[in-house]
């Protein structure tokens, strides 16, 4: 009597493998569960020896992450110093005086001397 187990695995999203095996069992066989069982292990160890890298993605990771306080005159300061042009930097100029702190626009105005030839 031939006992046959097979089974598909996810690997990744839309990507399956698929292991199976297949085993002659004598004809007087008193639990054909059990060599299924064996069958089973089989594949779930070939499966793991096959793609070692799995065990260690399952489960929730969970990554720390820094709170950062909300401060709109440093991310104003930070865009201004990410400006790679003269142009971009003046069009925070409206921004700069209506908000009239004096470290933005010394950001501002040190952003548009280093960009100056």
């Amino acid at each position: 009597m031939k006992v046959f187990y097979q089974r598909t695995y996810s690997i990744a999203p839309y990507l399956t493998e698929r292991i199976g095996f297949e085993i002659e069992a004598p004809d007087d066989c008193q639990d054909p569960a059990a060599e299924v069982a064996t069958l089973k292990e089989l594949c779930d160890k070939a499966h793991k020896e096959l793609n070692p890298n799995l065990e260690e993605m399952k489960g929730t990771h969970v990554v720390p992450v820094q709170e950062k306080e909300d401060n709109p005159d440093q991310a104003l300061i930070d865009t201004i110093n990410y400006c790679t042009n003269t142009r971009s930097v003046e069009m925070f100029k409206k921004e700069v005086e209506r908000r009239n702190n004096p470290l933005i626009t010394e950001a501002f105005e040190n952003k548009l001397k280093s960009l100056q030839p």
